[in-house]
């Protein structure tokens, strides 16, 4: 099993509620979009020439909200986008599991933990 590491400056906004109507049609508030797209950028950085993976894996993120009333499943959410986006995974339906945790306020940061599991010869 392979483990990788990736530290968030700043985490992704939750997409729930962040969609505005224009013309028949629903897109993200400008905000919300390059504050996910940053995010995006931040990981392929940091992800650099690793390939994507293509496996199962299991995410973690370890987040510091500024405010304790973040909605962290929303966030854990766009994480997974933003690891999508960003090629660290071909797909957000690789991942089996995900979890979080919260153990601090104030950073508004996140350390992701993606551990990839290998499949097996026999299938």
């Amino acid at each position: 099993m392979q483990v990788y590491k990736i530290i968030l400056t700043r985490l992704p906004p939750p997409k729930k509620g962040k969609y505005r109507i224009g013309n028949g049609r629903l897109f993200f508030d400008s905000k919300v979009k390059h504050a996910l797209m940053a995010c995006s950028v931040e990981m392929k950085i940091q992800w650099n020439s690793n390939p994507t993976l293509e496996n199962e894996v299991h995410v973690r993120a370890v987040m510091m909200p500024k405010d304790r009333r973040a909605d962290s499943v929303g966030i854990l959410e766009s994480i997974y986008d933003c690891l999508q986006e960003s090629g660290v995974i071909k797909n957000d339906r690789q991942i089996r599991s995900g979890s979080f945790d919260t153990p601090s306020f104030g950073e508004d940061s996140a350390v992701i933990t993606i551990r990839e599991r290998k499949r097996n010869a026999q299938g």
